[in-house]
């Protein structure tokens, strides 16, 4: 009697140990999922981006699409706002691009983050980003789940202020005051 009751305790245990054993395989699975996901994600924003860092010929080829067809709204806003010719607006976005993807790539590997949301935070310092996101200059983007992280870091104090900073240096722009580096300062 005893025996056989010792015998089925060591059954319970045996099977939660192989319940355990699967729950934890298929958390691994799950972890190793997105580290592939995050993986694959940065390998394809580098071959995208790859031929308009090494070669000189696509962005002049570019340039003569864009001649005819007019350059995206992003593009003419970098164009306009820094004086930039088309190559080096598609270079540069390309090169926000490529900085945006490996934040995307970090997000989905870990997850949310302090660090990430200071990152993103110093990013939006510099009105390009501004532009170049507000305009949906970063199509190589595939997650909704970041690019809602994204947005809701906007709204966040730092990136508030952040905000008010631009508007007032744009502010001091459109009053042509002729010595802005003394104000800065």
């Amino acid at each position: 009697m005893k025996l056989k009751k010792l015998v089925q305790w060591v059954e319970l245990v045996a099977n939660i140990a192989v319940v355990i054993s699967v729950v934890y395989l298929s958390l691994e699975v799950q972890k190793n999922t997105k580290a592939i996901e995050s993986q694959s994600i940065k390998d394809r924003s580098q071959r995208l981006n790859q031929p308009y860092i090494n070669s000189p010929l696509i962005p002049s080829i570019l340039a003569k699409i864009k001649q005819v067809d007019g350059p995206e709204p992003g593009e003419a806003n970098l164009m306009n706002r820094y004086n930039l010719t088309y190559e080096e607006a598609a270079i540069y976005g390309r090169y926000t691009t490529e900085i945006m993807s490996g934040l995307e790539a970090e997000y989905i590997q870990a997850g949310p983050s302090q660090g990430l949301i200071e990152r993103v935070q110093l990013l939006f310092l510099f009105p390009d980003i501004y532009i170049a996101w507000d305009n949906g200059y970063f199509p190589q983007i595939q997650s909704i789940e970041f690019k809602d992280y994204v947005s809701h870091i906007r709204t966040l104090p730092l990136a508030k202020m952040v905000s008010d900073y631009k508007n007032a240096l744009d502010s001091l722009k459109t009053l042509k005051i002729e010595n802005t580096d003394t104000i800065r300062q």
